[in-house]
């Protein structure tokens, strides 16, 4: 047919925003039930296609907007954010969520634009790209969300920020930081320089729980359990992992997540579940293999339903769960004592499947968490030197991630890793903490700062004109 012309009338742009918003937030609580039960445990055939069914009205939405509406930016950021990682890789959600936060900028819809910012940032700590460009990202983001008074936007990112400062190991309060006027002297019982506490430059744990309840922001309270349970399933503290799981299941358990932060945190209970079934004897072990068993299957659910992004987290949740079919009488006599155990040699092949899984994807971060846990795997199993071998291989990838607090974690933990050992921000350099990218890695077009304030500057000026 005849292509569309776009609108220019300010109170039909006005009335399509209100029907495009309507018709998708129609759609989405009319499926409410079936995408929530989609995203966390197995259900009927008909769920894949309520995905995929979302899916096609939200680009319908995006081509709609592109021809009748250029200016309404909403549903990209809802679609990228909600469900574009089902069916593309999750490097790919980057750059649109970018492009809705310049248009929002550039039309004035500033409220959307920094909630396409911190998604964008939200998602590429997801990524596996390096930590320090994202982390300035974040840094300007926040200033800007500041000088535009949007606050509850403000305490949402505030977690993710302090996340990512606490792994690349900047955990120290600066003075001159933008949020000083957040520091509650009254909270000193939290833990400062703990990496698994959101405690910091971004941020102080207690005071922003208060500020979030006060405001009733559950997302800026769901948010601080979340980024604490990626740091205590990452540094290995699955007792304070378990805690934080059984909070996200109390007070958010009725919540609709389908973004990937909700598969990262099925593959972190599944994760806790089978390292502390290690750790128990008789029925503590069968109840704790149950949970862990069940969150392996929801991500295979999620893979079966068509998810390209967490192949690898599958792989290794199987490895860890098949780790529990292995017996050795001694370091170096191993046998099988049913059909179902089965030798060292081929349980280190289920952990470099899921090693393989996350470097193809480019998950450089999981690469080496898989690296650590096959490194543990062989220790059980007392092969010393393929253990090294892991660690030494998971070492590498943190640093390339830039996880600076998780590298010297390791360091401190395993002896083998002192002989070539890198020091960051010691007293005899000027690092501060800083990691050194490889070159190929920061030099990559995503894995660079990318924030600009072109328009909130020309927003200044025409204020002030």
């Amino acid at each position: 047919g005849d292509q569309q012309q776009q609108l220019i009338d300010p109170t039909k742009l006005a009335v399509g925003e209100l029907i495009c918003e309507m018709a998708f937030f129609s759609f989405f609580w009319s499926r409410k039930e079936q995408l929530l039960a989609s995203s966390s445990s197995p259900s009927s055939p008909n769920h894949s296609n309520d995905i995929k069914a979302a899916l096609r009205f939200c680009n319908l939405g995006l081509r709609m907007m592109d021809t009748s509406f250029p200016t309404l930016r909403p549903t990209v950021m809802l679609s990228t954010s909600f469900l574009s990682h089902w069916n593309e890789p999750l490097r790919q959600t980057l750059d649109p969520l970018l492009t809705a936060y310049g248009m929002g900028m550039e039309t004035g819809n500033v409220e959307v634009a920094l909630l396409c910012a911190g998604t964008y940032c939200s998602t590429y700590a997801m990524c596996g790209l390096p930590l320090q460009p994202v982390a300035d990202d974040l840094r300007g983001y926040m200033q800007l969300i500041r000088d535009y008074a949007q606050e509850n936007a403000y305490m949402v990112l505030q977690p993710l920020w302090q996340y990512l400062l606490n792994l690349m190991g900047e955990d120290n309060y600066n003075d001159n930081n933008i949020h000083r006027h957040l520091i509650n002297k009254n909270h000193d019982h939290v833990p400062l320089g703990d990496p698994l506490y959101l405690n910091g430059e971004a941020m102080r744990e207690d005071a922003l729980r208060t500020r979030a309840m006060e405001s009733q922001n559950g997302v800026a309270l769901r948010n601080i359990f979340e980024y604490r349970l990626r740091l205590a399933v990452m540094f290995g503290d699955y007792t304070m992992s378990e805690l934080l799981l059984k909070e996200l299941q109390q007070s958010f358990h009725q919540e609709v997540k389908l973004d990937f932060g909700k598969a990262v945190e099925i593959f972190g209970a599944g994760i806790t579940y089978f390292a502390l079934a290690r750790r128990k004897r008789g029925r503590r072990r069968r109840f704790y293999l149950r949970k862990a068993r069940n969150y392996l299957q929801r991500l295979k659910e999620w893979i079966r339903l068509g998810n390209v992004n967490c192949h690898d987290l599958y792989l290794l949740l199987l490895a860890e769960d098949k780790s529990f079919s292995f017996s050795s009488t001694s370091s170096n006599i191993r046998k099988r004592r049913n059909t179902n155990d089965f030798t060292l040699e081929e349980g280190k092949k289920t952990y470099d499947e899921a090693i393989a899984s996350a470097s193809r994807s480019g998950f450089v971060h999981r690469a080496a968490q898989a690296n650590e846990l096959a490194a543990a795997y062989c220790v059980r199993g007392g092969d010393w030197n393929w253990a090294e071998t892991y660690l030494r291989q998971a070492h590498q990838l943190y640093m390339r991630w830039g996880a600076v607090a998780k590298v010297k974690q390791m360091e401190t933990i395993h002896d083998c890793l002192n002989c070539n050992r890198r020091r960051y921000g010691s007293d005899d350099d000027d690092t501060s903490g800083a990691l050194d990218f490889p070159q190929q890695i920061s030099g990559s077009f995503q894995g660079r700062k990318r924030f600009t304030r072109k328009a909130a500057d020309r927003h200044e000026k025409l204020v002030f004109a």
